[in-house]
């Protein structure tokens, strides 16, 4: 039986004009000249100052819009030097343990929300900025089979597609869910410590203990999270039109039996919610990703949540962000991103994303989060179409040219016809983000996690990376369980 194929949009293009659509463009580009125009009038009194400035305004626009239009398509990561400079004057790089929260996860608030008196508390986390959000973290208990068939996985890639596609319905204040798997050695002391207490022969004992070398070197842990994000709008709009109140308490009731919704709809899909995390698990989770060497189910501070945060530090030469523990050990972090248009152009099959978390060369120590923003299904079907038109209008001046194609478009004709059908089945609408966190105890190993990292991005068909070199501050808060992304990330 052949796999199910998917495509992740790597080699579409839409019908916007730099980024933005062709009105935004105009009403942007017009709405500027004619402020500066007034401005000019108002200062000098002549009638065609404005006009000069109006032209010269306009021109540097454009140019503006076309430089960085240009440099978001052929610039490497190592050439944002203004973003790794402001990122750097900012402070988003360092923080001092326990002295406040860090810089670059401020305007954070964790609540603990349960719905009676005896039920263990849900950490509700309260972001602040222009648009308002809440996120929650449920654990997810994960598969208990071993591998899969081929229809299994299309089925488990089946019902996640619809998961999506019912948390995209409206009436739901969702606009976001995340899946974070984390993935360390396997930890052997509890089996060692049952050994050492058999009476077992000195020559078995031996040679258990060389098998118990080998599959540590092989064997790790994987533990997975999904994170649901809502805004805080949807929620008090939700609220209101059920109760008539929009309360505080009120809202953040509303939050915690929205998770729930979301639990149960993922366990129909086969996630295995196991239970939402607390504050204090939370924190825990989050001190273990800074600290690998710490549990990831305990924590046992009962303060505020950014105690949990070690103190952290920019790497000399940027590749990293280099956290301290307890001990003062410290601990490498590197962050890459799968950039816009960076996915596989060619369609791939329901394991993709596995090969992230199996089988890495050095078995580094590492977190994969998956973010899927949904989108309305009417801006979706725009979007499909103004890709197709594109590719059948490229398709077309080859053709005109007498050239012969190299099939690129005529593929992404086929893509955007695919998306189209999919949307008008009901399909949900996503633009899917991807994100790898490297965690190693040393710059060697950190620089051979992010060298076997890169040769197996290249192996998927991955080829737009960042590293953010430089701003790795911002990109290891966009892989904590805050439903973040890299970009806009203090919003």
């Amino acid at each position: 039986m052949e796999a199910r194929r998917f495509f992740l949009g790597g080699g579409l293009r839409t019908a916007g004009f730099w980024s933005l659509s062709r009105a935004s463009t105009a009403v942007a580009g017009v709405g500027g000249t004619v402020f500066l125009a007034v401005v000019a009038l108002l200062a000098t009194g002549q009638p065609v100052a404005p006009v000069l400035v109006a032209g010269v305004a306009f021109m540097v626009w454009l140019v503006v819009k076309a430089v960085r239009a240009v440099r978001s398509v052929v610039r490497e990561p190592d050439e944002d030097r203004f973003e790794r400079f402001l990122a750097r004057r900012a402070g988003l790089n360092d923080h001092v343990e326990g002295s406040r929260p860090p810089l670059v996860l401020a305007g954070r608030r964790v609540m603990g929300v349960a719905a009676t008196g005896d039920d263990p508390p849900l950490a509700v986390v309260e972001h602040g900025g222009k648009r308002p959000f809440f996120t929650a973290v449920v654990a997810l208990a994960g598969a208990t089979r071993g591998l899969a068939t081929v229809a299994e996985e299309d089925r488990a890639a089946s019902a996640f597609g619809k998961f999506l596609t019912g948390l995209a319905d409206p009436v739901v204040p969702v606009d976001q869910v995340d899946v974070m798997t984390r993935v360390w050695p396997a930890d052997l002391g509890p089996w060692e410590r049952w050994a050492e207490a058999q009476p077992i022969r000195s020559g078995l004992a031996a040679a258990l203990d060389d098998s118990a070398r080998l599959v540590t070197a092989m064997a790790s842990q994987h533990r997975s999270f999904l994170i649901v994000r809502m805004p805080i709008a949807a929620v008090a709009g939700k609220a209101r039109s059920e109760s008539g109140r929009a309360d505080r308490d009120t809202v953040f009731d509303l939050a915690r039996a929205t998770v729930g919704d979301v639990a149960r709809r993922a366990k129909t899909a086969g996630l295995g919610p196991s239970f939402g995390l607390t504050p204090s698990l939370l924190a825990g989770l989050v001190h273990h990703l800074f600290v690998p060497s710490a549990p990831l189910d305990r924590w046992d501070g009962d303060a505020d949540w950014w105690e949990a945060v070690p103190s952290f530090s920019s790497s000399p030469d940027g590749v990293a962000l280099v956290a301290r523990d307890e001990s003062r050990s410290t601990w490498w972090h590197s962050v890459v991103s799968v950039r816009q248009g960076g996915w596989p152009s060619d369609p791939v099959d329901a394991t993709v994303l596995e090969r992230l978390t199996a089988g890495l060369d050095g078995a580094p120590i590492r977190t994969v989060v998956a973010q899927f923003p949904l989108i309305e299904r009417s801006a979706a079907v725009v979007r499909a179409r103004g890709a197709s038109a594109l590719a059948e209008a490229d398709a077309t001046e080859t053709a005109m040219k007498g050239q012969v194609s190299t099939g690129d478009a005529e593929r992404r004709q086929d893509l955007g016809r695919w998306l189209l059908d999919d949307l008008s089945m009901g399909a949900a609408a996503t633009t899917p983000s991807l994100r790898l966190m490297l965690s190693a105890p040393g710059r060697h190993a950190a620089l051979d996690a992010r060298q076997a990292a890169a040769a197996r991005f290249q192996e998927l068909g991955f080829w737009r990376l960042d590293w953010h070199l430089g701003d790795q501050g911002r990109a290891v808060a966009a892989c904590l369980p805050f439903g973040l992304g890299t970009k806009g990330l203090r919003r």
